[in-house]
């Protein structure tokens, strides 16, 4: 490749990114400061590694209340891979600062309200509210294994009275990914075709993310909805919405499933290929990358890194499907929906573990065998509050 031809393969990634590419928002909140004086308790982690850096502490500093933020004692708190990934993988300091408070999803019941936080809003914040939020990813030190956090108000939504906060902790980042990834899909369709049930592919339908698109996807969408797992899970997932279960140990899924309208795709590194080398998407339907992958070339999930991205150009300029990358971010708007949803037993948490926040370490062990169905809960403090969550293991 000559200079020239390299300079305009720039230019054009360039205006590509800008045109196409939101800058996440997550560059705009500020976290807060330390307090001098206020402890709390902790999990922390000051160098990237495997589950042995993970430290109990019971003095660490609890957060400053800034005038945007609520202060929330954590009930429950649950974790997710891009936690571990984030731990295990050498990542610069100003994107994951250090020491850090591992975990972004949080819940819990407010002990302090900012005093810029809109008072006159139609749901407003009060001390002693029950609440969940998702946590910045990134940039920030603080996250959800700890005693207390200070979220930015416009993150946090309600919990409903029928709702443990063991399940609103379950929650927030998967929802929020499925619910941000499904409003950017359009499906194109014939002027000519007859109104028709649209149909959605989701991998990994017994993970985190799977779990709830399923049930998002068929009781709120009223999609007709195929899922990848395996045989074991098999009915489980049939109980909560999915139409047809692949088996992926047995059954190649380019091979069984074709014509889908869109695909929820949280393993993008293991199957994005087969799914656009086959007749999976039906023409004009979309394919959904969820952003996720270890960053170290030594992590076990790589993704395609440079492929991806030519996909995506191939698919923004020459279709014959769309592409779209999902990043999720903080939503209290959307987290509202959600808490509504789950209130209303339109869906239900699905949980397969919990641990004390004390055996963090076990919990993550657990995560990254990657065989949990569904979400793996850390448990702060216990309440009493009991939910129709689907809870498919045991309490650790």
């Amino acid at each position: 490749m000559t200079a020239k031809t390299f300079a305009l393969v720039v230019i054009c990634l360039a205006w590509a990114l800008h045109r196409y590419v939101r800058i996440p928002r997550s560059l705009e909140w500020r976290p807060s400061p330390p307090s001098d004086s206020a402890t709390m308790k902790a999990v922390l982690y000051t160098e990237h590694g495997d589950t042995s850096v993970l430290r109990v502490h019971q003095d660490a500093p609890q957060p400053q209340l800034q005038p945007h933020q609520i202060l929330v004692h954590v009930y429950a708190s649950s974790i997710n891979p891009c936690d571990y990934k984030n731990r295990r993988n050498e990542v610069p300091s100003w994107v994951v600062p250090k020491p850090k408070i591992p975990g972004a999803d949080v819940a819990g019941v407010v002990v302090a309200v900012g005093s810029g936080v809109d008072v006159e809003r139609v749901r407003p914040f009060r001390v002693g509210d029950r609440v969940a939020a998702m946590l910045p990813l990134l940039h920030s030190r603080w996250g959800a294994a700890a005693s207390y956090v200070a979220v930015d108000a416009n993150l946090v939504a309600h919990v409903g009275p029928r709702v443990s906060l063991r399940d609103a902790a379950a929650l927030p980042l998967v929802a929020l990914t499925t619910l941000q990834a499904l409003e950017s899909v359009t499906v194109s369709q014939s002027p000519t075709e007859a109104p028709r049930k649209r149909t959605i592919l989701v991998q990994a339908g017994a993970g985190g993310v799977g779990s709830f698109a399923i049930q998002y996807a068929k009781h709120v969408l009223q999609m007709r909805v195929i899922a990848t797992a395996s045989s074991e899970k098999a009915e489980f997932l049939r109980s909560i919405g999915c139409d047809q279960v692949v088996d992926y140990r047995n059954e190649p899924f380019e091979e069984v499933v074709h014509n889908v309208d869109v695909v929820l795709d949280p393993v993008s590194w293991l199957y994005e290929d087969r799914t656009l080398a086959s007749e999976v998407l039906r023409p004009g339907g979309h394919y959904l990358n969820i952003v996720g992958s270890d960053w170290a070339f030594s992590g076990t999930e790589q993704g395609n890194g440079p492929r991806s991205l030519w996909n995506w150009i191939k698919a923004k300029t020459f279709g014959p499907f769309k592409y779209s990358f999902v990043v999720v971010e903080p939503n209290g708007i959307q987290l509202q929906a959600v808490m509504d949803l789950l209130e209303s037993a339109t869906i239900r948490a699905v949980v397969d573990r919990t641990f004390a926040l004390d055996d963090v370490r076990e919990a993550y062990e657990y995560l990254e065998k990657g065989h949990a169905t569904g979400k793996v809960v850390l448990v702060h403090e216990k309440e009493e509050v009991e939910s129709g969550s689907a809870t498919v293991a045991e309490e650790s």
